[in-house]
């Protein structure tokens, strides 16, 4: 996709939608004002900066950690990262400022919830090009209660990484209808994750951005397609496994156990 398609598709959003809190955006004025640079980034090498200003004259009270970085599909926002926010409270002093700098890196998966808690350097992998919004929000020390939210949005242009299987993979076997995909771990590292395909509507419908975040799913969706098989049982490192119900739990609502990937629809075990 060219800078020019994403500049298209960003002329059909503001920032408004993402977050229900009173919000400010680029080209607003007020007690916060909002930068994003560059309007759209190359997904090969590019970081767009996120700056959030505070011009009133008392502290704005935040947590830095507490970003949301969510991609738009089409009809909504969603989610992408972060997992987990670690519970201190910053401030951005009167006159001060905060930097948030955003990089993708084209083939990179998530290994624990740690791998996306950042205060300003955000380096998520998996990234397709397409419109997204990062936020945070807190509150001006005189009013606790009266909480808001700094966003913007922004795009990534350029080629999407594969959906493939990771280069951890040793051995691939067919036992009866299932597809056995192993990794190359020590046993005592081992755990276990089965996606089971079947038919009818998803829950959820999952972006390739989602998939692309978690070995787990690299390593069984490629080969939904192999012929006479209704799961695929992938043996890696049990980090590996656990950060797929870590990561679905917290980019989807807790309700939704089947999910869809293309024309597939499936739900997924896993075992330590």
């Amino acid at each position: 996709m060219t800078s020019e398609e994403v500049n298209r598709r960003l002329d059909d959003r503001d920032c408004a939608s993402l977050d229900d809190r009173p919000i400010t955006c680029p080209g607003d004025r007020g007690r916060l004002q909002v930068t994003v640079s560059p309007t759209v980034g190359t997904l090969s090498d590019g970081t767009v900066t996120f700056t959030v200003e505070n011009v009133a004259d008392e502290p704005f009270m935040t947590n830095h950690y507490r970003w949301v970085l969510q991609k738009w599909d089409g009809s909504q926002w969603r989610r992408l990262a972060p997992l987990a926010v670690p519970g201190s409270l910053q401030r951005i002093p009167s006159g001060g400022s905060h930097t948030y700098r955003l990089s993708a890196i084209k083939d990179s998966v998530a290994h624990s919830q740690s791998a996306y808690i950042a205060e300003s350097d955000i380096t998520i992998g998996g990234l397709g090009p397409g419109v997204y919004g990062l936020s945070t929000h807190g509150y001006f020390k005189s009013t606790p209660d009266d909480k808001r939210a700094a966003a913007a949005v922004f795009g990534f242009a350029g080629k999407a990484p594969l959906v493939r299987p990771t280069a951890t993979v040793k051995n691939i076997e067919r036992v009866r209808s299932t597809l056995v995909v192993r990794a190359n771990v020590p046993k005592d590292e081992r755990g276990s994750l089965i996606v089971s395909f079947g038919g009818g509507t998803p829950d959820v419908q999952l972006l390739p951005e989602h998939v692309r975040q978690l070995s787990g799913l690299l390593n069984t969706l490629p080969y939904a397609a192999t012929d006479g098989i209704d799961s695929v049982q992938y043996v890696g490192h049990a980090d590996d496994i656990e950060m797929v119900d870590a990561y679905l739990s917290a980019v989807t609502s807790t309700d939704m156990t089947r999910y869809g990937f293309r024309d597939y629809v499936f739900e997924v075990t896993t075992q330590k």
